[in-house]
């Protein structure tokens, strides 16, 4: 075995380790070379540049890591470490090394963050806009993959929950606003309005225009004072939570609650099934209860590990 690194020419075989590295994951969606080669063009940052990949012999892919690093917080991301079954034992101890050299001006590597792409393999970053609902490694409960990291001085940094709940009529809530400062924005919407979110613009808030985009917001006047955007997932009945935020000040008003039941309300009129979200246990606890007081449950659990290095 032997560690080379990647080229736009390997996004085959890439795709096809993906695909069987990954056959398990929730929310996975089989991935080919063509999407591999658009998300690279696309974003040039997450290009093949610290792809490194291990092979036989004969020129085989066994495994892939992808090897980032941001200079200006000196932290190093592997997002992954893929390996065709049975050889993980071979394979990770060499992407881990490989990686490592690679980012050598790194003071920290984390592993498994949810703010690094996994080539679209499941739903979050790039679809179809930037929200998380599932990453790839380590779940909590892969004891293997874990085991292995603690071992070469990893630890875990925070816990990841993917939540779902089956939609349902809800029973009909006190609306803690005057309605006419409740209104549902979707699709160009979006983008193209005079609402302030935060400080900021639409579109700064939610960067490349995507119709799929369902939002419910509060509003003061054209000041956008607490949100809930939600997407449609690869599977028909599933939507996708990607951002709930009040701003500071109209907090603990009930205002986040309000509009996490609305919008179950309103993906039920839509047709769809079932919603699920991605959050922090660690940092998100006030999040957290909210979310298991509308029902939610934890569908799986994985962790952002983290290694500091001298």
């Amino acid at each position: 075995m032997r560690v080379a690194t990647g080229a736009h020419c390997d996004g085959a075989n890439l795709a096809e380790l993906i695909n069987i590295a990954c056959a398990g994951k929730r929310n996975f969606t089989p991935v080919t070379e063509e999407s591999l080669l658009t998300l690279w063009s696309r974003n040039p940052e997450y290009a093949h540049n610290g792809l490194l990949l291990v092979r036989d012999d004969n020129g085989g892919l066994l495994g892939a890591t992808h090897a980032l690093f941001d200079g200006c917080t000196r932290t190093g991301y592997l997002p992954f470490l893929l390996s065709r079954p049975g050889l993980e034992a071979s394979v990770w101890p060499l992407l881990l090394s490989a990686g490592e050299r690679h980012m050598h001006r790194a003071s920290r590597i984390l592993i498994g963050s949810p703010y690094t792409p996994l080539y679209c393999a499941l739903e979050g970053r790039f679809q179809p806009l930037w929200g998380t609902t599932e990453v790839m490694e380590p779940e909590q409960n892969d004891e293997q993959l874990v085991g292995f990291l603690k071992a070469q001085g990893f630890r875990p940094r925070y816990t990841h929950l993917a939540m779902t709940i089956d939609l349902k009529p809800l029973p009909t809530l006190d609306n803690p606003r005057p309605e006419d400062r409740w209104e549902i924005l979707q699709g160009e919407e979006c983008w193209l309005n005079n609402y302030v979110w935060y400080g900021g613009s639409a579109a700064e808030e939610f960067g490349q225009y995507n119709p799929a985009l369902h939002v419910l917001l509060v509003r003061e006047d054209y000041n956008v004072v607490g949100h809930i955007a939600w997407y449609p997932m690869r599977e028909s009945h599933k939507a996708a939570i990607c951002d709930l935020a009040v701003m500071r000040r109209h907090r603990r008003q009930g205002i986040g609650s309000y509009l996490l039941r609305r919008a179950l309300a309103c993906m039920l009129q839509l047709g769809f099934s079932q919603a699920e979200l991605c959050t922090t246990r660690n940092l998100g606890s006030a999040a957290y209860k909210l979310y298991l007081a509308a029902g939610f449950q934890t569908a799986t659990a994985w962790l952002e590990m983290s290694k500091s290095k001298g």
